[in-house]
Order: C-alpha cells, then sequence, then structure tokens
C-alpha cells in the first residue's frame, strides 16, 4: 500500500470530492452508520462543528452565476481586490466570509435582495438625516 502525500496549501486548494445530493439526503441514521463504519462514532473528539467553504469554490461560485469578479464584488458588497485575492489564492476567506459564500451558494437571490435593501434603508436614514 503506497501513501500518497500533500501539503496543506495542496489540500486545501485541492477540488472536494463531495457527493452533495448524498449528503443532503441524508438521515441521522445514515450519518451515525458512517461514523461508525469509519471508526468516527464518538463525537467528544471533534468539538464544535464549523463551516469549511474550499477555497478553490469561489471562482465556481461566481461564473456559477455568471458574474465577472467586479458585478460579484459590487453585489455582495465585497472588495474587488478580496475577490482576486481568493480566488488567485493569494488569501483565503475567513470565518464569517465563508459563512456568506456558503450562503451565496445555496440562496444567491436572497442574499443579493437583502444586502440591496440594507444599502437603500441606510440611504433613505441618511436623506432624512439631512
Amino acid at each position: 500500500m503506497s501513501t500518497v502525500r500533500v501539503s496543506n496549501d495542496e489540500a486545501w486548494l485541492s477540488e472536494p470530492d463531495i457527493d452533495l445530493e448524498k449528503i443532503g439526503a441524508a438521515t441521522e441514521e445514515d450519518i451515525a452508520r458512517w461514523k461508525k463504519e469509519d471508526g468516527f462514532d464518538d463525537d467528544s473528539m471533534w468539538g464544535e462543528p464549523r463551516l469549511v467553504l474550499p477555497v478553490s469554490r469561489v471562482r465556481r461560485i461566481r461564473e456559477g452565476l455568471g458574474l465577472s469578479q467586479e458585478a460579484f464584488a459590487e453585489r455582495y458588497r465585497l472588495s474587488l481586490r478580496t475577490i482576486q485575492d481568493w480566488e488567485q489564492h493569494r488569501r483565503q476567506p475567513d470565518g464569517p466570509a465563508r459563512v456568506l459564500l456558503f450562503m451565496i451558494e445555496k440562496e444567491p437571490e436572497v442574499i443579493a435582495r437583502t444586502l440591496a435593501s440594507v444599502g437603500s434603508s441606510r440611504n433613505k436614514k441618511a436623506a432624512q438625516q439631512a
């Protein structure tokens, strides 16, 4: 049996091999069975769950929406430079950014409308105060 070794950076940048449909359809019983089969049925060793979004998916999310980097940044109130850094693997999204990207991937129109309404309500308040 041969061992394949990759650096943390290589592992981070690799495309995930995840069957999202299978995961989405999984029951609690399925998950418990898989954990037992894999020898991970003791949850106490894992700590709190956290969201980890692979960086390589940032570009896929944006392109899946048919948006340029500029349009994606503007629509979701992100810095263009940040989008470029993520997609060119110079930086990685931090925790809150990962959550936002996950939400954009799942409900892009809801997030866009929400962010747009926050901006319009701020503009109305500023106009009223002027």
